[in-house]
C-alpha cells in the first residue's frame, strides 16, 4: 500500500518521527526525502536488507556546498558516486535526525528555525 504524507518540519523530533515510520513501514524502496522552499533537499532510502541509506544528490549543489558535505563529522565512512553522497545507517533514525539537521544547517546554511517539507512514501 503507498502512502504518501507531508508536512513542515524544524525539529529534529519530526525529523526523526519520519524516518521512524519509513523504518516501521518495512517497505522495500519506501523513502523520504527533506526539502526547503529554495529546492534544496536530502532522502533517505529503506531496504529491509539495508535498512536506512542516506543520501544526498551531488547535482544542484554548488562546489561550496560540496566542501561542507565532505566536512560533515558523520559523513566521514561516506560513498561517492557520480551523482551522490551515501552513507548507510541501518537503522539508527536518530542518527539520520542529527546528520539531516546537519546537512540544512552546514551544507545549505539554513538559519535558525528553518523550516522544510518531509515526504514520506511507503
Amino acid at each position: 500500500m503507498e502512502s504518501v504524507k507531508e508536512f513542515r518540519t524544524d525539529h529534529l523530533k519530526h525529523l526523526k518521527a519520519a524516518m521512524d515510520e519509513l523504518v516501521a513501514a518495512g517497505v522495500d524502496d519506501g523513502f523520504v526525502i527533506f526539502e526547503t522552499a529554495e529546492g534544496k533537499f536530502c532522502q533517505f532510502t529503506y531496504s529491509r536488507g539495508l535498512g536506512l541509506t542516506f543520501d544526498l544528490p551531488r547535482m544542484g549543489l554548488s562546489e561550496e556546498e560540496r566542501k561542507r558535505a565532505t566536512n560533515i563529522e558523520a559523513m566521514e565512512a561516506r560513498t561517492e558516486t557520480s551523482i551522490s553522497y551515501l552513507l548507510q545507517i541501518g537503522v539508527d533514525t536518530r542518527m539520520g535526525a542529527v546528520l539531516t539537521d546537519a546537512v540544512f544547517r552546514k551544507v545549505f546554511l539554513c538559519s535558525e528555525g528553518y523550516q522544510i517539507q518531509a515526504t514520506l512514501d511507503i
